[in-house]
């Protein structure tokens, strides 16, 4: 899930794929059946131990995400991610997991040859569970963000952005193990 309430400052580098015919047609950001790939799009897997311990940690997530140019200078995108994360051994267990699926749309606004804003409005629905020692606990909420980058675009392929963003959930449900609240806007 996304902050809650946080106002911050995010930094982007993306790479472009461009489809098929796009690219002889218009080669510039933001033509029409253009798909773009972002630093959004991530995988990792990790694993350690600490030395004459018991003590254990694993961590895997994923999240494809995409955006495609529905037309030209309109874009549509999705995430959806998960994670694990797990350690134990030297004590009690703890996990923690989450799940998210976000869809977007945003405008890419030229303001040079090089340069352009891409502002994208971001709707998310989010989930993560808690498990440890005497405390479980599960949140699911949804999430708007704004987020307004200035793109700086070294090839036709490539970018960097950099921008402010803005998040905030509605309403999360938690759940302590003993049942749901709406306990908390944010």
């Amino acid at each position: 899930m996304a902050p809650r309430g946080h106002f911050f400052f995010a930094v982007a580098l993306g790479v472009e794929l461009v489809a098929g015919r796009a690219l002889a047609l218009d080669p510039r950001f933001g033509a029409r059946g253009q798909t773009v790939l972002t630093s959004r799009a991530s995988a990792g897997l990790g694993y350690s131990t600490l030395e004459s311990t018991d003590a254990k940690y694993f961590a895997t997530s994923l999240a494809p995400s995409f955006d495609y140019f529905v037309l030209p200078r309109v874009s549509l995108g999705v995430d959806a991610g998960g994670f694990f994360q797990w350690s134990g051994g030297a004590g009690p267990a703890t996990s923690y997991g989450g799940a998210s699926l976000t869809v977007r749309g945003g405008v890419d606004v030229p303001l040079g040859r090089w340069v352009s804003l891409w502002p994208e409005l971001e709707l998310a629905l989010g989930w993560t569970d808690f498990a440890g020692p005497g405390h479980a606990e599960t949140d699911v909420g949804p999430t708007a963000t704004l987020f307004v980058p200035l793109l700086l675009h070294l090839r036709s392929h490539l970018f960097v952005g950099f921008g402010p963003s803005i998040a905030h959930t509605f309403v999360a449900i938690r759940s302590d193990g003993a049942g749901f609240d709406t306990d908390r806007t944010n």
